[in-house]
Parts: structure tokens; sequence; C-alpha cells
């Protein structure tokens, strides 16, 4: 059933559980939008919990490589601009050269903006949110089905859920969409991978 503000506000005051640390020895993690928030604290976490390398894929470098030397000598950072598709593919070709395994793709980074259009003519909402991250993910599909039980994270949002949205706002519901569409395709095939969706609330 679809929530206002007031109660989105409510729940969130609400109390976390204790998280719990698993031991995370030995895995390689992609957390992209991570100098900052949710990806911030996601890579902290992987780090805190003995990842071998967290890389912090951002647009940012002064804020990326900030972030990175907070956080510890298995984390760095890498350029990743989610509005440039060949800053994507440039990503990609850089880690496949490294020959890393990859187990862990956190796709956290995001925008909300009014009606923006990218380089190439897009619009900008849609290719950061949606199209730039599905691409990213193709693109280093075969890594993590090289890697052993590999992940896929979406960090999403719960907004499409308040009612009663502008006008102005509408290509939001359509980006949610649009990631429930493609989805369940870009899940790495095999047994013990699996892509979870986390809703942060925004």
């Amino acid at each position: 059933m679809p929530i206002d503000f007031s109660e989105a506000a409510k729940r969130q005051a609400a109390p976390l559980p204790a998280l719990e640390r698993t031991d995370l020895s030995g895995i390689t993690a992609v957390v992209t939008g991570a100098n900052t928030g949710i990806g911030y604290e996601v890579a902290k976490y992987l780090a805190d919990s003995g990842a071998s390398k967290v890389i912090l894929a951002c647009r940012n470098e002064e804020k990326g490589r900030a972030a990175a030397s907070r956080l510890g000598n298995v984390v760095e950072y890498r350029h990743l601009d989610l509005a440039s598709f060949s800053s994507v593919h440039e990503f990609v070709r850089a880690f496949k050269a490294s020959e890393m395994p990859l187990h862990l793709l956190v796709n956290n980074a995001g925008i909300s903006v009014g009606k923006q259009t990218t380089e190439g003519g897009l619009d900008l909402l849609m290719q950061v949110n949606h199209i730039s991250p599905f691409l990213l993910t193709l693109l280093l599909l075969p890594v993590m089905e090289a890697s052993p039980l590999s992940r896929i994270v979406w960090v999403t949002s719960g907004g499409a859920g308040i009612p009663e949205f502008p006008q102005s706002n509408e290509t939001h519901p359509v980006g949610a969409l649009c990631a429930l569409q493609y989805k369940p395709e870009e899940e790495p095939r095999g047994p013990g991978n699996c892509g979870p969706v986390y809703a942060d609330g925004r």
C-alpha cells in the first residue's frame, strides 16, 4: 500500500537491528557512488569485514580518493561517470586488465534531478540510474560468472510508493518500472549466484 512522506519518516526513525558481521575474506567488490552516503557505508562494512579489495567507483575523483584514504589499504578509487557510456566502457576495460575476480557488484549510484539530458541526448536520470548501471553489469558479467558465489546488489528507491506524483516527476515511477523489467535478466547464471534488490527509502 502506498505511503506518504510522513509515514516513511516514521518508519525510518525506528531503531535498526544490530548489523551482523560476516567474514568476507578473499572477496573483491565494486561499489558505485561510494564516496558518500549508503555507498560509503557499504564500502566501509566490506573493508571492515575482511574483503581483499573494495573499489569505489565514483564520478568525483577528489571525493573518491578522500573516501578511499579514510577506509584503509584494501580500498581504492577508480573513476566511473555513469552519465558517460565511454566512461563505463573504460572502467570495465581497466578492471578486466587487472585480472582481478569480482565477487560483489553493488549498483548504488543514483541521482534525483529534473529534466536534463546527457551529451548523447538521453535523459540524464534514466542513463545514470538505469541504462549505465545495466551496461556496467552486463559488461562485468563474464568476470562475475568466473568468480565463485558472485552477487549483484541493486540499491533502489521506495519513492515510487508515494501517491500522487506531480506530472514533472513522472520519470521516477517510469524509471522504477524499467529497473524491474531488466533486473531479472542481468543476474549471473549458475548455482549460488543471485541479485538482491535493496530499497533505501529515498
